[in-house]
Order: structure tokens, then sequence, then C-alpha cells
């Protein structure tokens, strides 16, 4: 069974962040902290939402779901997108053996190369 109060703890210790810094960087009180790290109370959506922020984490993981699904887009241009979606359609779609599919990875490693030589540019 999963244990939130467990989960929230250990975020916190494995920053070596005391409960009073914690409170600190929520803008909730030290009470409030214990109660959800003891299961007394649970956090409010807004407080998991931030808990997960600070952490960086998803709201699944740190609900205890085991989502490998999860990865953040956040910050990439819709080119960087959608290559991105296809390079995951590729690896799902990878029992599937065709013709067509070696035409596809040749145009998504097109595709990666071309964002990959305009980030090298914007470095110059």
């Amino acid at each position: 069974m999963f244990d939130l109060g467990l989960k929230l703890s250990e975020l916190r210790k494995n920053k070596n962040w005391t409960q009073k810094r914690m409170s600190a960087l929520l803008g909730i009180s030290e009470a409030s902290i214990s109660k959800y790290e003891s299961n007394i109370a649970a956090p409010s959506v807004d407080t998991l939402r931030a808990y997960a922020v600070l952490f960086g984490v998803s709201l699944d993981e740190l609900l205890g779901n085991q989502s490998k699904g999860c990865l953040s887009l956040q910050g990439l241009t819709d080119s960087q997108i959608a290559v991105v979606t296809q390079l995951a359609l590729m690896f799902r779609n990878a029992g599937l053996r065709d013709h067509r599919q070696s035409d596809d990875r040749y145009s998504v490693m097109g595709r990666i190369a071309m964002e990959l030589y305009k980030l090298g540019d914007k470095d110059k």
C-alpha cells in the first residue's frame, strides 16, 4: 500500500531539508508539513502541485503511480516536440517490422540532426 506521508518525508530528507525549511518553501505551517508526513492530514491538490514542482517530480510519481510515460516537453519548440513524439511512436511500435518503418527512422534521424544543428548554431 502506498504511503504519501512517507513519500513526502523521503523527498524532503533526500534534500536534507527540515520541516521548517519546507514550511518556508511551500508557504504553509510546519504543523501542516508534519501532519502530511504523518498521514494525519492530506495536502490539497495545490499543495501537491507545489511539492511536485519543488522536487521536480510528476504528480503521478508523487502519488505513487509508477507511470513510465512522463516526459516534460516544457521549453521545447514545436518542431522539437514533433521529433520527440515521432521517436516515442517509433519505440512504441518497434515490434512492428515493415519496410516503411526504416524510411520513418531515416526521416526522424534527419529531423533530429536538424534540431541538433540548430542548437549548435545557438551556441556560436
